[in-house]
Order: C-alpha cells, then structure tokens, then sequence
C-alpha cells in the first residue's frame, strides 16, 4: 500500500482516492510513532546533519537529481491532547516554545490570557523574566487580569488603544529572547488560555533562530514590516521595537500581513488590512498548475457581519484574495469557505462546548446564507488528523485540487470586516477596526539560486513521518534537484460542500440533542 504526498479522500466513497505525484512506499502502520521521533528536525539537529534532506523508500531506483529536496515551511500544527500521537506529526506543544532554549526576557501579544496557567508552562527558571504581555480583555476580564498580575512582578500588562468602535486586540505572537543573545519569532493563532492548546486545531509559524545583526547586515523586507508593526503600537513597545531592530530577520522565508485598527489613506491605504495582502499578492507568480484551475479556501472560526450581499466577499475581499503578477494567465478562481457545521461541533472532542471558540451570529446567518452556503465547506480532516479537533485556526490559500499551493496565510484574523478592513470614500480609505498579525508563505520565498524546479504541496498526517525536512537546501550536490515545500494544510483535500441537511455552526441558539460527552447546550 503507499501513500502520497497529498490528502485527498473520496467524496461519497464511491470514488477511488486520487494518487498524487510523489509516493511513499511505506505504510502508516509501519511507522514509529514516538512523538519525538516525528518531531521537525530542529535548528540543532540540522547543523548537526548538515546534508540530511529526505528519506522517501524507493528512492534509490531514480537519479540524484530527480530525488527531491522537502524544505520546511516552518508551518505547523499545535499538538492535540486527545488524539494518538501518529495524528500529532509536524505539531508543537507550548511546553516545546517555551523550552527551545535559555529564556531571557520575552513579549507576548494576544487576546484572551490566563496569566498563571501561562506562568506554570514556562520553564521553572524563567518565571522571572521580565515579561510585557500585550491583550485585548474587556471589562471584568481586563479587571481580573489585573488583579492576577500583581502575583507576578516581572510582568507588565499593556492593553492598548482601540480607536474605532468594536475593535478587538485580536493578534497572537511571542518574541522570545534567549541568554545567548538570539531570538525566535512565534506568529500563532491560539489564544494564551488552557482550553486553546488542548483538544482545538490550531496554527504556529516559527521563525529560525535569529542572531543579532553584523555591521554589514543588511534590513530585510521581514523586518521593515514586523517593526512598522509593532511601530503602531505606540510609546507602550518602543523599547521592544529597539530591541527587535537589533536583530537579522533575513533568513524568515515568509512575509508579514497585519491589520491596525484605524482610517488609513494615502500611503497608508495598502499597508494594511486586505489591501496589504493585496499589493503582496500582486508579485506573487502564480504557477502553471494553479492557473487554469484553481481555488481560493479561506477557512476560519468566526464569520462576522458582511452585509445582505456579497459585494465585500466577491468583490472586495475576492479582488484582494484573487491577485497575482501573472493575472491575465490565470483563470480567477473560485472562493470556498471552510467552516464547521453543527454536527461538526456537536460530535467533537470538546462536544458543544467547543462552539463557545467559533462565534457566528444566527442573526448575520440568516442575513448572509443566501450568498454563503453555496460556498461553503464542512469541517473534513480525516486525512489532516483533526477531523474531531474543531478548528481555531485560521488559514487563506490558493491552490489546485491535486493540493499543489500556489500561496499559504496563517493568520490570526477571521472572516470579518473588522479583521481585514473595508473600502469608504470611493475606495480611497480602508477603516480597520482590529488588530491581526499573520504570515504568508508562497515557493518563490524558497527559491534558491540555481534551482527552477520548486513546490509547494499538501501533506497529509499519513505521509508526513516518512519526509525528512531540512531547512534549507544549499549545496552544490542539490542544484538540478527538485524543491518541495511540503504544508499540512488543517483540512481534507477535496472540500466537502455543505448538503441540504448541514447547517453552519452558530453559537447563540439552544442545542437540545446530546453531544459526544453526553451534554445538551443551553
């Protein structure tokens, strides 16, 4: 039996799964499963092993140079408390962040935070650094985390400016600074709660580890666009923003989008919010197998108000979603929408309660079915290895049905307006509400001198064990060999259309059958 670089499953079981081009001659069942053992090769690791690249059976009856070189995205999954550990490949623990190395000091951006259950993942050692954590706790919530704070000294608590009315401080990073005087960078989409890193899917970008700049070193587009970033904050991070200049962001193959609350014009209009991802996108080559046919997924855990029509879905957000340098090549693709439904969330491992992390009004439901539902998608990741985990993630990606990936977005922010911006003023201001912080990653960022032959494709939870990453692939052995970028994405390729019966997930209305723990909802 072998498996393939892919998760496609069949749609109605009627239907033969669907090989891909790369195999693994190697079953699942043969693997060894120990979680360490399938963890991503570390930074260590690596320059320890400076020519490991992959170790795909049967690969010795081709040429060196059609054998393919998999490069980590540095894209994973946060581990799943409830799920058997061949399920938890590519994924990271917070125990793991925070124990990567010799903490010295560290900044935290995010919504919601339980301070002390946070403080008691930290190594025992590094519970007194200094700590600034940054968070979007309204009300009673901001009150008790105040009150929680003064336990812990060395922590500063900032809750920052919201200037337009229902913003949300809604991004998720961790700068984390270690004795040795490196960095890492963490661009993540749980919130720094219990609930969050246990039995949900969710997402973590984590950068190399970063040393400090040479004299000659020279500023990255990464790092122009993390500190005019973390600029926006103000006064609050001034001193974090000098520490982070300090820094050679060079070797981050990912660019960064961000949203800043506020009315942005001018030179401001596209630095921001959708229009950001937009002028991104614009230089992004899409590539041969993406340009007849492909498809833009964009998949969330909360849908706010978008209006009776679909003109900011399609039109708006669509436009931003569809850009590319090579435009008038490629076909415009078609928008899906992934998200759970009610029976998705009545049979998860959390039951109804992992509903209360995926709010959607019935209200704006009722108002925005009608354009929604014929592209929406049900929450499948059988293949993915979470199809029980209900998602938290959120992720926008255009590729073909065969799962090659034109362009990959971990991001903190949902289906909103508020999160990505809408145009006023004929197009000439984009008012944002929240802030959101996330990463694109796409093949160019990959490419290496030399080398033509690059991918980006899905993986599967199956095949995932048998492909050994490295992080780069340098070397005058590895020039005519092909570039893989392998990506797990959250969810089964192909998408699974919502049926007449399914009904999206909304979290104010009464749930009156039992879910998987035997509970109803009130």
């Amino acid at each position: 039996m072998k498996r393939f670089l892919s998760n496609r499953t069949d749609t109605g079981g009627s239907s033969p799964r669907k090989k891909n081009k790369l195999d693994v001659d190697k079953t699942a069942e043969e693997a060894d499963y120990d979680s360490d053992a399938t963890e991503i090769i570390d930074d260590d690791t690596l320059e320890e092993q400076p020519n490991r690249t992959h170790n795909v059976k049967g690969a010795s009856s081709t040429t060196c140079s059609s054998v393919p070189i998999y490069i980590d995205s540095r894209i994973y999954l946060t581990k799943v408390r409830d799920l058997p550990a061949q399920k938890n490949v590519w994924s990271k623990s917070l125990e793991q962040i925070f124990h990567f190395g010799d903490l010295a000091c560290m900044l935290q951006l995010n919504y919601m935070v339980e301070l002390s259950w946070m403080m008691n993942h930290l190594p025992e050692k590094s519970r007194s650094i200094p700590i600034t954590f940054v968070h979007g706790l309204r009300a009673l919530s901001r009150e008790g985390l105040r009150v929680e704070a003064i336990q812990f000294p060395n922590v500063k608590i900032i809750n920052p400016d919201l200037p337009i009315a229902y913003g949300t401080h809604h991004t998720k990073a961790m700068f984390l600074f270690y004795k040795d005087d490196t960095m890492r960078v963490i661009i993540h989409t749980a919130n720094m709660i219990s609930r969050d890193w246990r039995n949900k899917t969710q997402g973590i970008w984590m950068s190399p580890i970063l040393q400090r700049k040479a004299p000659s070193t020279t500023i990255s587009d990464f790092e122009v666009d993390l500190l005019a970033y973390i600029k926006a904050y103000g006064h609050p991070l001034r001193e974090w923003h000098e520490k982070l200049s300090l820094y050679d962001f060079s070797t981050c193959n990912a660019v960064i989008i961000a949203s800043v609350p506020g009315r942005h014009v001018g030179k401001g209009l596209r630095r921001w919010g959708h229009l950001r991802l937009r002028s991104v996108l614009d230089e992004v080559t899409i590539g041969e197998q993406c340009q007849s046919k492909s498809i833009v997924v964009g998949q969330f855990s909360s849908i706010g108000s978008l209006g009776t029509s679909d003109e900011w879905l399609t039109q708006e957000f669509g436009a931003s979603l569809s850009a590319s340098r090579n435009l008038a090549e490629c076909r415009p693709p078609s928008i899906r929408l992934v998200f759970p439904t009610v029976e998705n969330v009545r049979s998860s491992l959390e039951g109804w309660a992992a509903g209360n992390s995926i709010p959607f009004d019935s209200k704006n439901w009722a108002k925005q079915q009608h354009y929604m539902r014929p592209r929406m998608c049900i929450w499948r990741a059988d293949a993915a290895g979470r199809d029980r985990a209900m998602p938290h993630i959120k992720t926008f990606t255009r590729l073909s049905e065969d799962g090659d990936i034109a362009w990959f977005l971990l991001t903190s922010a949902n289906l909103s307006k508020a999160a990505w911006g809408s145009l006023e003023k004929n197009a000439k201001q984009l008012m944002i509400r929240s802030y959101e912080l996330g990463v694109l990653v796409y093949p160019e960022l990959f490419k290496m001198s030399g080398v033509n032959n690059i991918a980006m494709r899905n993986v599967s939870s199956e095949v995932a064990p048998f492909l050994d990453l490295t992080l780069n692939g340098r070397g005058p052995d590895n020039m005519q060999r092909p570039v893989i970028i392998p990506l797990r994405l959250p969810y089964d390729l192909p998408l699974t259309p919502y049926g007449p019966n399914d009904e999206a997930w909304t979290w104010d209305l009464k749930r009156t059958q039992l879910d998987s723990c035997g509970m109803t909802k009130e």
